[in-house]
């Protein structure tokens, strides 16, 4: 009996080394939009586009993109405005960007929903799909640039206008 035992433990314990030996690990997916891992910046471009364009404000409220640290948010409805931020590096709270736009806008706020959220934001931070679009793509080329062009503005009025729900 107990040679039954030995063979049936060596027989296992085979199996299970062999087993070890030919697992394949996957690598994480490069890419993330609304925390969907994808393989390639073209399916990236095509779910983040999507999701983009059906922005409500209400149930569909926000979008983020994801390349390793590197994140793209929006925030608000494709009818009501959008507010658009981008980081090179998600861990460092202190370095998001704010789109911003250069026209002459009146200085008011409007409402942007995100959801069960509001904020009210500056009437220069709140842009149309078309706007952010450009912006998602120019994100898409380059994620971990740190260097956004002249439409972002970091500091106090990129955090300031960032709707969190945390």
């Amino acid at each position: 009996a107990w040679f039954g035992g030995f063979l049936a433990g060596a027989s296992a314990g085979v199996a299970w080394g062999r087993a070890v030996a030919n697992r394949t690990v996957r690598p994480a997916a490069p890419w993330m939009v609304n925390g969907q891992g994808l393989a390639s910046v073209a399916d990236a471009r095509s779910a983040a586009l999507a999701a983009l364009r059906s922005l409500d404000g209400k149930s569909h409220g926000r979008l983020a993109v994801e390349y390793g640290s590197a994140r793209f948010e929006v925030a608000g409805g494709v009818g009501g405005g959008m507010v658009c931020h981008r980081n090179a590096d998600a861990t460092n709270e202190g370095s998001w960007a704010v789109l911003a736009r250069s026209e002459g806008v009146a200085d008011e706020s409007v409402e942007v929903p995100m959801g069960a959220a509001s904020g009210y934001i500056p009437v220069r931070f709140v842009h149309d799909v078309a706007s952010v679009e450009i912006a998602l793509e120019e994100f898409l080329k380059n994620p971990e640039s740190s260097s956004f062009g002249p439409g972002w503005l970091t500091g106090n009025e990129a955090e300031a206008t960032r709707l969190t729900t945390h």
